[in-house]
């Protein structure tokens, strides 16, 4: 019997695959980060992002608000809102 329906669902009574590979592909190009990115070296990445969003590079920006700010589905509906639409305006260009 085929696993699998024409639309290419498992059908019904079979459990399906064993699942997502385990993380340590993902986890050993962590730790090799890591170690090779120090604090200090960590810091100059964030200044020069800082002074490249403060020139208008999109990039840059997104790059800090990624850290700084709530995900949208983290925040959706919350009294923060209004700020968060305020101070995307006003990063707005001119």
């Amino acid at each position: 019997m085929d696993k699998r329906d024409k639309q290419g669902r498992f059908r019904p009574g079979w459990k399906g695959g064993p699942g997502r590979p385990r993380r340590e592909t993902e986890a050993a190009y962590l730790d090799v980060t890591i170690a090779a990115v120090s604090v200090s070296d960590w810091r100059a990445i964030v200044r020069r992002a800082v002074v490249d969003a403060k020139a208008g590079d999109a990039k840059a920006r997104d790059f800090i608000a990624r850290y700084l700010l709530p995900q949208e589905a983290e925040r959706e509906g919350t009294p923060e809102d209004d700020f968060f639409n305020l101070l995307g305006a006003s990063l707005e260009p001119n």
